[in-house]
């Protein structure tokens, strides 16, 4: 089953043998994918609203896999079965994705592994998992039209991450495509600061982003 590659990159790191359960499915995609290959055990494709369940449904009967994946009504975590291991959690802004996690954060820690993929302020995701003792074992960057930013999590034994590690990622750095992402957000800023007045109330935090970018790229260059 061919996948995007956005969906390809989160797929790499669900646990063998796991039982996952996919937070807004949408076509229910990743959880088809991941048991016609036996990554996963069994998968819930999970969302708030019938229509994407609907279409997750379609993918399901198309792959032949009614025994092995099921559509779930949910609002995020608060009823995904006991034996779910894996989670995902992607294509949502961080608002969204902080509201889900803490809504059910009792169960957090019974889940071996959180795969996470903000669409908005990845920065303020790193800081609350550091904040809630998340480990950040994993990251990945890819580019499918827009530039998006994995983030895998699991529960206990995490240090407190460092501003740049909160910003940056403590493991992104090491892959393919930090340079490039980090100097397209460095040209965006650039133009943006053309453009304001020195005493403009945004000015002074712009630079000092401006400055911390090209500080990190000159490092990892």
């Amino acid at each position: 089953m061919k996948l995007s590659k956005r969906l390809a990159a989160i797929k790499q790191f669900v646990l063998k043998d796991s039982i996952l359960a996919d937070i807004g499915c949408d076509h229910a995609y990743l959880p088809c994918a991941c048991v016609l290959d036996g990554t996963c055990v069994r998968a819930y494709a999970c969302d708030i609203n019938e229509g994407p369940l609907q279409r997750a449904m379609a993918t399901i009967k198309e792959t032949d896999t009614l025994d092995r994946v099921f559509p779930l009504l949910c609002a995020g975590l608060s009823d995904c079965p006991e034996e779910v291991d894996c989670v995902i959690i992607s294509g949502m802004g961080y608002e969204t994705i902080k509201m889900i996690l803490e809504n059910d954060f009792e169960r957090l820690p019974q889940f071996k592994r959180l795969i996470l993929q903000s669409n908005s302020d990845v920065d303020l995701l790193r800081q609350w998992l550091s904040d809630h003792s998340f480990a950040i074992v994993d990251e990945d960057l890819v580019h499918e039209g827009h530039y998006y930013q994995i983030v895998v999590a699991e529960p206990f034994g995490c240090r407190k991450l460092s501003d740049d590690e909160i910003l940056f990622g403590p493991l992104m750095p090491q892959k393919e495509l930090f340079q490039e992402y980090w100097e397209y957000r460095r040209h965006k800023l650039s133009l943006i600061l053309d453009q304001l007045a020195e005493d403009h109330d945004k000015y002074a935090e712009l630079t000092e982003l401006f400055q911390r970018i090209d500080k990190q790229l000159k490092t990892s260059s």
